[in-house]
């Protein structure tokens, strides 16, 4: 659509400094939009935690919101720093002051507070939805999911090869 040309042209440049901070060196991938849509969002409605599984990056460009709606949230499921099973997440545990407090290292989930504006970029595999019980006064985003693909997979077997290398059954 016509009327996206120069919002998309933004996120291209993000999606590149996202690859440019993650030390990805951008002159060797090709990036693909697979799909894009936008989500409105009112009242008490929210995102239920969820997978962009078919793609590698996702994003969410905030094109409305106010201070009072609902953020992005994102949902710790592997717990890297977890030296007891069940540690982080044991109501009982809390209850007995074994975690002092939570924080970033610790959290089972973390809440990104975005503002009309932003974009938002991770990797598709991330759990994520929005906060619960939040009224949204029409909440506007444009999300769209990408996929990375080498431009010479010669020496690669992580990657997927080039699209011209790809053969249609």
């Amino acid at each position: 659509n016509q009327k996206f040309e120069l919002l998309f042209k933004q996120i291209k440049t993000k999606l590149l400094s996202y690859l440019k901070h993650l030390g990805i060196n951008e002159n060797t991938i090709d990036l693909y939009m697979t799909r894009s849509w936008a989500t409105i969002s009112n009242d008490k409605e929210r995102i239920k935690q969820h997978k962009h599984q078919q793609s590698h990056i996702s994003f969410a460009y905030y094109l409305k919101k106010d201070i009072g709606d609902s953020n992005i949230v994102f949902f710790n499921e592997d717990f890297r720093n977890e030296i007891v099973p069940s540690l982080f997440t044991s109501p009982t545990l809390k209850k007995a002051g074994v975690i002092k407090e939570i924080n970033l290292f610790n959290a089972p989930t973390v809440d990104i507070r975005v503002e009309e504006d932003d974009i938002v970029i991770f990797p598709s595999k991330a759990m994520h939805g929005t906060q619960f019980n939040k009224s949204n006064n029409e909440r506007i985003s444009i999300s769209g999911d990408v996929v990375c693909l080498a431009k010479d997979s010669e020496l690669l077997e992580n990657m997927m090869p080039p699209l011209e290398k790809w053969d249609k059954i």
